[in-house]
């Protein structure tokens, strides 16, 4: 499932989109919960990985390519 998180950062940085930015565009408060995702420590429900692909321009299947479940 880490790969996912990995997968959420590169697609990012892709974009030259900033932590605080996808974190506005996700409705978080800072980019403080961009960097826990992105580092692995919160585990995310399949309905915020299709935010998640919204925000950064994506398809979801591409998010989760290399995903364990």
């Amino acid at each position: 499932m880490y790969k996912l998180y990995d997968n959420i950062r590169k697609r990012r940085e892709e974009l030259g989109m900033s932590q605080s930015k996808l974190a506005e565009l996700m409705g978080y408060s800072d980019k403080s919960m961009i960097s826990r995702i992105e580092s692995g420590q919160v585990d995310l429900p399949y309905s915020k990985v299709i935010e998640f692909a919204k925000a950064l321009k994506i398809h979801p299947v591409e998010l989760m390519v290399g995903w364990d479940y």
